[in-house]
C-alpha cells in the first residue's frame, strides 16, 4: 500500500522534474498540495495552506522544490512538523539511483571520494553496511557528501555540524542517526562560529570564509565538543570524514589515534605536507588518495 503524502512545492521543479505530480504518484498517494506561495490556492482542488498542515492526516510531507533546505526549516520551526515526517524528492531520486546501480561505480562525493572510500573498504574486506561512520562538518547530508552511500547501505552514523540552519535538514535526510549541533574544538565551553551566506563555508575561521568569496551574515556561539569525545560515542568508527573549513588539520591532529583508530579518514586538507605525512605514518596511516581538495588516509594493517 502506498503511503499518503502532501506535496510541498508547486513551482518549476514540480512542473518539470515531477511532471505535476505524475512521478510522485508512482511511489505515493497524494492527498494534498501545499506551497509557500498562495497563488496556487485555486489551482489545485485539494490545496492546503502551510498553516493547515497540523490539522491534516498524512504519512509524509514530500518536498518537491530545489529550495528544500529553506522549506525544511519552515516546516520544522514555523509549522512544527516532525523531521521524521518529511521527505525530499531529490533525495528520493538519489536513493533510486543508488539502489538501481548497486555494485556499480556510483558516486555522491565531491570528486569521487566516496568511491575511493568504497574501494578501500572492499580492499579491507569491510562491507558498507557494517562501516559505522562519523562525519564532522556536514552541511549537506546528500550533496557532495562522502558518507551518504554508507547511510544508504544501512551503516550506523554520527553526524556533527555547527550551523543550526543545517541541523533539521540533516535530520530529515539521515533519519535514525545521531545528529549533534556543536563546534568541533578542544577548547571547552562556548566557541564563536560564523554563519556564511554560502552555508558550506560557515566556519570558526572568519578569514577562510572571506578567502572563498563568502560573506559572514551572523556570528553565534555554540558549545564545543572534541574529536575524541565524538569518537568515544561509538564502539568503533570505521570511516571518519572531516570537513571543517580551515580547521581540518588541527582536528585531525587532535585525535588520539592510539585509542581511536578509524580504518579510513577523509579530510579536506588538500595536499598534505611532509610533516603531516610523517605524523600520520607514525600513527599507522598512509595516504591512499589526494585530489588537492581532499586527502584520504587508510590505516595500515
Amino acid at each position: 500500500m502506498k503511503c499518503n503524502v502532501i506535496v510541498y512545492g508547486l513551482g518549476g521543479y514540480f512542473e518539470s522534474v515531477c511532471k505535476r505530480g505524475e512521478k510522485v504518484e508512482e511511489c505515493y498517494n497524494i492527498v494534498g498540495y501545499c506551497d509557500r506561495n498562495d497563488k496556487y490556492t485555486d489551482v489545485y482542488e485539494n490545496y492546503i495552506s502551510p498553516s493547515e498542515l497540523s490539522e491534516r492526516a498524512y504519512d509524509f510531507i514530500i518536498v518537491t522544490s530545489i529550495y528544500y533546505r529553506e522549506i525544511v526549516t519552515d516546516l520544522v520551526e514555523k509549522y512544527k512538523v516532525d523531521c521524521t515526517k518529511i521527505l525530499i524528492w531529490e533525495d528520493e531520486l538519489r536513493k533510486k539511483d543508488y539502489f538501481n546501480n548497486y555494485g556499480a561505480i556510483y558516486s555522491f562525493g565531491q570528486a569521487g571520494e566516496d568511491y575511493v572510500i568504497y574501494s578501500l573498504l572492499k580492499e579491507k574486506g569491510i562491507s558498507p553496511e557494517t562501516a559505522s561512520y562519523v562525519e564532522v562538518g556536514v552541511d549537506s547530508p546528500f550533496e557532495n557528501n562522502h558518507t551518504y552511500f554508507l547511510h544508504l547501505a544501512g551503516a550506523k552514523g554520527l553526524l556533527v555540524d555547527a550551523n543550526p540552519e543545517s541541523i533539521n535538514f540533516i535530520k530529515v535526510i539521515r533519519k535514525n542517526q545521531i545528529v549533534l549541533n556543536n563546534v568541533i574544538n578542544d577548547k571547552k565551553g562556548k566557541v564563536p562560529f560564523y554563519i556564511s551566506d554560502i552555508p558550506a563555508l560557515s566556519s570558526m575561521d572568519i578569514e577562510n570564509i572571506r578567502l572563498n568569496n563568502g560573506t559572514v551574515k551572523e556570528k553565534i556561539e555554540l558549545d564545543s565538543i572534541s574529536m575524541n569525545d565524538v569518537l568515544a560515542m561509538q564502539d568503533k568508527t570505521i570511516v571518519l570524514s572531516i570537513d571543517l573549513e580551515g580547521y581540518d588539520k588541527a582536528a585531525l591532529k587532535s585525535i588520539d589515534l592510539d585509542v581511536f583508530q578509524p580504518e579510513i579518514i577523509c579530510t579536506e586538507i588538500g595536499k598534505p605536507d611532509n610533516k603531516l605525512l610523517d605524523y600520520m605514518k607514525n600513527k599507522g596511516y598512509m595516504l591512499a588518495f589526494c585530489n588537492y581538495i581532499n586527502s584520504i588516509w587508510k590505516r595500515m594493517d
